[in-house]
C-alpha cells in the first residue's frame, strides 16, 4: 500500500496528461493556466495553513505516527504537494508570457509540462489531504 501510494500521483498523471493532450484541440491553455494559477495559489494558501495545524497538534494518532517515523512520511507529502503547488503557481504565471513568443511546436511542449504540473499538483494535493483525513478522522 505503502508503494503505490508513493508513486500512484506521478503514474497518474503522465497517463492522464497522454490521454488530455490527445484531446488538446479542445483545450484553452492560456485559461486553464490562469484558473490554475488560481487554484493553486488558494491551495497553497491552505497546505501552509495545515503547517501550523500539524505542528499544534498532539492527538493520539499523532503521537502514534511520530513514534513509528509515518509522521515523517506526512510531513514529506505536505512538502511535496506545497513545492509542486508553488511550482505550478510560477510556471502558470510564466505562461502568458511564454505563450506570446514561441512556435506552435515549442508550445505543444509547454503546454504537455503545464497539463503534467497541473495533474500532478492536483494528485499530490489529494494525496495529502486523503492521508491527513485518515490520521485526524481515524477514531471517529
Amino acid at each position: 500500500m505503502a508503494i503505490i501510494n508513493k508513486y500512484y500521483p506521478f503514474v497518474l498523471s503522465i497517463i492522464i496528461t497522454i490521454i488530455a493532450y490527445s484531446y488538446s484541440a479542445k483545450l484553452d491553455f492560456q485559461k486553464l493556466a490562469d484558473s490554475s494559477l488560481n487554484l493553486f495559489s488558494i491551495v497553497l494558501g491552505f497546505l501552509l495553513t495545515i503547517v501550523t495545524i500539524i505542528k499544534s497538534l498532539d492527538n493520539a494518532n499523532i503521537k502514534l505516527l511520530k513514534k513509528h517515523d509515518s509522521f515523517k512520511t506526512l510531513i514529506k507529502y505536505l512538502k511535496t504537494s506545497i513545492n509542486f503547488c508553488g511550482i505550478t503557481s510560477v510556471f502558470s504565471l510564466l505562461y502568458a508570457f511564454l505563450n506570446g513568443g514561441l512556435n506552435k511546436y515549442d508550445l505543444g511542449y509547454i503546454n504537455l509540462v503545464l497539463l503534467f504540473f497541473i495533474i500532478y499538483s492536483i494528485l499530490l494535493s489529494f494525496r495529502f489531504i486523503y492521508v491527513f483525513m485518515y490520521v485526524i478522522l481515524k477514531d471517529e
